[in-house]
């Protein structure tokens, strides 16, 4: 159901557009999920539509900017005559000019693309002027950041003031002229006092660090990124950008290579010495040209896909043009999108994490071309889990460095990847374009997602007569009471334990073994007509979503209150999404009309 709607909805899409460039199927499908997941109530097609068109839009200018950071151009600054600090701009010196009667210069940069080019002035931090000729002949661009807009009113014309963070950027035949005296790092360990380096040093970015806040003895913080740098010959040192020049690590990424003239250095005792950005250093920065490797559809035979490799190598399944499966999922992939059916759900283990709870399980995924394993980090949601059958997609996997067993993925919620649960949105269910209800006379018993619509006509336990049971809180298994009169979880074995309240120490005793808690397991009887009629499991999420009312309190009412509000439910008339897994029905999305 999900896959075969994105398929066509990524056609219509592809056409409203009118671009030969290929939209990434995992791109289309992701930013869906996350469109639904803002809207559970539902969206048009039209609003739909056009919130992908302006993602979409803004990802061809990152594409034509080089893949920098930045939404804004020298056209929408002048359009709107405002400008984020934070964007980052690539532009040409086209031609300088000095302030009559002063020092001071002033610039005519030029944003070109392939469509038009676009032209302003900016005024020249004075730390370009001795490089502005050499840049002007070799044609080399400048990226910058952290400008600011000085609105000549008289003169009816915005300039940029300024800006001390920018780098210039040179390619191979600037270096023939330009980077043939540059040094290394080796013997800079012998400076015994602080000092600017004479010569350019030629070094790789290797990692650059999150910001950290330095707190010293008089109270006083200072803020700094450090940048992991080596250069040919294997020596590594720490590149620090400080508080004013934090905004220079926007301006370069791992893999580039940087030619850094006028460095501050420093002494260190446990570095030898540390290298810094100071109000002399200019950097020029030659990006890293990503390769990319040549793949065969799986889709068409004959067609060839490009796929970029990062600065490791790995191959970048972050822009995949074609939904990848799990058959075509190789050991050099990285920021994989993969979609599939659970197939089983491992036990639960609580992280410890930084000012956040963090779970880490085991997940086993199945498509049309295979299973795969995932082990998944993500922050603790309490009673949400996830059920076999239902229909995952997961952003940003990672292959695994231990692939001795097949193929296993890691997936972290918390850095850069996401899970969304689809059989859960109930924003799939409200929107209408995307949801497309079956009949249960048409219904094929081979479906692994379908929708149904009509009311409940009775509710019952699945299993036991109870319909709230204890659940152990790890593994997911029910817990029961053995011959001892012990509470015992049927899956796992483990005995002891106690419920899960907000006030015990599981959370802080990081531990999810000892503890149960209440869940519905339900079964009901959903009506289309008198003659049309299926049973179903209901999942824990959309019992609390029909009554209204969690398990642990409904257990409480006793057995007229419990009466009285399943009473309530019958009658209601609803969208089901269900998963079929084994020949089991689960719903696990509800939508009321």
């Amino acid at each position: 159901m999900f896959v075969e709607t994105i398929d066509k909805l990524l056609s219509e899409f592809q056409q409203r557009l009118g671009t030969k460039t290929s939209i990434p199927w995992g791109w289309f499908f992701t930013k869906l999920a996350t469109l639904l997941s803002r809207y559970p109530t539902g969206v048009t097609k039209a609003i739909m539509f056009s919130e992908l068109e302006c993602a979409w839009r803004k990802i061809e200018k990152l594409q034509a900017k080089g893949g920098m950071h930045s939404a804004d151009s020298l056209r929408s600054i002048v359009l709107s005559k405002h400008l984020s600090p934070q964007a980052v701009f690539e532009v040409f010196l086209k031609e300088v000019k000095i302030v009559e009667g002063t020092h001071t210069r002033i610039a005519v940069i030029e944003e070109s693309s392939a469509e038009s080019s676009f032209t302003m002035e900016m005024y020249l931090h004075q730390k370009l002027y001795a490089e502005v000729d050499e840049i002007m002949a070799n044609g080399s661009k400048l990226r910058f950041t952290g400008c600011r807009l000085f609105d000549g009113r008289r003169k009816k014309s915005l300039r940029l003031l300024p800006s001390e963070s920018f780098v210039v950027l040179v390619n191979d035949e600037h270096n023939e002229n330009f980077c043939q005296n540059f040094a290394s790092l080796e013997g800079l360990d012998q400076f015994s006092e602080s000092q600017y380096v004479s010569s350019i040093i030629k070094v790789k970015v290797t990692e650059i660090s999150p910001q950290e806040s330095i707190h010293y003895q008089n109270g006083n913080t200072a803020n700094k990124i450090t940048v992991l740098v080596t250069d040919d010959v294997g020596i590594q040192a720490k590149f620090q950008l400080w508080e004013e020049y934090l905004a220079m690590a926007n301006l370069f990424e791992e893999g580039d290579t940087l030619y850094i003239k006028r460095c501050f250095l420093v002494p260190d005792d446990l570095e030898c010495f540390v290298l810094e950005y100071g109000p002399e250093t200019i950097i020029f920065c030659q990006p890293l040209a990503h390769e990319q490797e040549v793949l065969q559809s799986q889709k068409a035979g004959s067609k060839l896909l490009y796929v970029a490799k990062d600065n490791k190598g790995m191959l970048d399944c972050s822009m995949y043009p074609e939904r990848l499966g799990v058959s075509e999922i190789k050991q050099n992939m990285t920021n994989i999108t993969l979609a599939g059916q659970v197939v089983s759900v491992g036990g639960c283990k609580l992280l410890r994490g930084e000012g956040i709870d963090m779970v880490k399980y085991d997940l086993r995924v199945q498509d049309e071309s295979g299973v795969c394993s995932i082990v998944v980090v993500e922050p603790y949601k309490g009673g949400t889990v996830l059920y076999s059958g239902q229909f995952v997609l997961m952003k940003n996997l990672h292959v695994s460095s231990d692939y001795s067993m097949g193929i296993t993925m890691d997936l972290n919620t918390d850095k850069d990847g996401d899970l969304w649960n689809l059989s859960y949105l109930q924003g799939w269910l409200a929107t209408s374009s995307l949801c497309t209800v079956t009949s249960l006379a048409c219904l094929d018993p081979e479906s692994s997602q379908f929708v149904l619509k009509g009311i409940i006509s009775h509710v019952r336990s699945r299993v036991r007569d109870e319909r709230v049971v204890r659940v152990h809180c790890s593994c997911r298994g029910q817990v029961v009471e053995d011959m001892d009169g012990q509470l015992k979880c049927e899956k796992c074995h483990t005995k002891g334990m106690a419920e899960m309240t907000t006030h015990n120490n599981a959370l802080k005793l990081f531990n999810l073994d000892g503890f149960w808690c209440w869940q519905y397991d339900l079964c009901i009887t959903i009506m289309e007509s008198e003659q049309q009629q299926l049973q179903v499991n209901i999942s824990n999420e959309v019992g609390e979503k029909l009554l209204q009312l969690p398990a642990a309190q409904l257990r409480a009412l006793g057995s007229d209150g419990q009466r009285r509000v399943f009473e309530c439910m019958l009658g209601q008339e609803c969208l089901y999404g269900l998963s079929n897994f084994k020949g089991e029905l689960l719903v696990s999305a509800v939508n009321q009309i």
